[in-house]
């Protein structure tokens, strides 16, 4: 989404199948945004990722702690 944002989906053996919203930095890395597995449905996903392309947000961490700014 926004040629930044995209949603990767996770199952551990005996669970069900969880979506995460991860961001690709312009370095190359990968950032997870908000939690691992955060999201139950692949839709709610996609929206997550949707509203934080148009609206220009961009992950900032400090160690652990993670924040979402405008770009």
């Amino acid at each position: 989404f926004g040629g930044r944002f995209f949603v990767t989906s996770e199952q551990s053996p005996h669970n069900p199948r969880r979506y995460t919203v991860r961001e690709a930095l312009e370095d190359g890395r990968i950032e997870t945004v908000g939690q691992f597995g955060e999201w139950p449905t692949l839709r709610a996903a996609q929206a997550r990722a949707q509203y934080l392309a148009e609206q220009g947000y961009t992950v900032q961490r400090d160690g652990y702690m993670q924040e979402l700014v405008r770009a």
